[in-house]
């Protein structure tokens, strides 16, 4: 309850001063001023009629707290510790409530009015309420409602009048919830737009890198392209340098290094044919030669280089 209290009083703080009084106007009811010495007239209250009692500013001990933010609980325990040190009177002789004055975000805390009355004249506006069968709605001052732990029980017979007030809070409440939810739903729609917006530029962003590194590719490759000897061209040279009684099983070429194997009647004599040629140079065995599956043919393994920018 004490929650609720504290978001009640929050939410009225939201009204405008204008409607605010009017809204006071149309739920005014009946104020039996409570004094030291007793309470007014009683005759011309009757038992149905809303009425409240009203404790002067006279009556009233404050006391202002600076309070890091903390939940209500927690404030309570120490507003409760605060009163024993700020009233000339004990604690057991009081009624006491807090209330919030403000939040300070910026330094993460909260400002309270501690409000302190002398039980005894309190207690015996009470009993002769009760003795003439009148049950006052609620404890008033001057800035609002009066709500001590102790005399919640006063507040258990509602009333008519004090329902349109919180029925005002209440659609003033939905209505900052929906505007908290619109808000929402706008931003979001803007996060999301801009959201958007941003896969389409990192989507074009991708195609660019993607198409900066093909074209970089192809910067690289066909320079090196150029300079590869064409194959048909290494065919055509290897025709005319190796003899009729040679031939290949095997042709491997590594960038510009040429690795034959193959079979020849004279595979000795295959090195000066290949170093002859303009296209070739530094032709050697890789292998020693090894007698062929035919008679009178050696099995060969030539590694030959071909020449640097020698593209036909």
């Amino acid at each position: 309850m004490a929650i609720m209290h504290w978001w009640l009083d929050e939410l009225r703080g939201m009204l405008p001063p204008q409607l605010l009084t009017r809204l006071r106007k149309l739920c005014a009811h009946q104020a039996l001023v409570i004094t030291p010495n007793g309470i007014g007239d009683l005759s011309p209250l009757e038992r149905d009629n809303a009425f409240c009692l009203q404790i002067p500013p006279s009556m009233v001990l404050r006391r202002r707290l600076t309070l890091p933010q903390a939940p209500i609980g927690t404030l309570s325990q120490i507003a409760g510790n605060e009163v024993g040190r700020a009233s000339p009177l004990r604690l057991d002789r009081l009624y006491y409530d807090i209330k919030l004055i403000r939040r300070n975000p910026r330094q993460n805390t909260v400002d309270l009015d501690i409000r302190m009355v002398h039980r005894a004249p309190i207690e015996a506006a009470l009993a002769t309420c009760l003795e003439n069968g009148l049950h006052p709605s609620r404890l008033e001052l001057d800035d609002g409602p009066f709500r001590p732990k102790e005399l919640r029980h006063i507040r258990r017979k509602r009333i008519r009048p004090v329902a349109l007030p919180g029925l005002v809070l209440l659609v003033l409440s939905l209505a900052s919830l929906a505007g908290l939810f619109w808000r929402g739903e706008a931003e979001l729609d803007v996060l999301s737009a801009q959201m958007s917006e941003m896969r389409g530029k990192a989507h074009e962003v991708s195609q660019l890198e993607n198409e900066l590194q093909r074209r970089q590719a192809m910067a690289i490759f066909l320079p090196k392209r150029r300079h590869e000897p064409l194959m048909s061209a290494v065919m055509a040279e290897l025709s005319l340098r190796l003899p009729d009684d040679s031939w290949l099983f095997q042709l491997e070429l590594h960038d510009h290094l040429l690795r034959l194997r193959g079979f020849s009647v004279n595979a000795s004599g295959l090195i000066a044919a290949l170093d002859a040629s303009p296209l070739l140079k530094d032709a050697q065995f890789r292998a020693p030669l090894i007698p062929g599956p035919q008679a009178g043919q050696e099995r060969f393994d030539i590694a030959v280089t071909i020449r640097a920018g020698d593209r036909p």
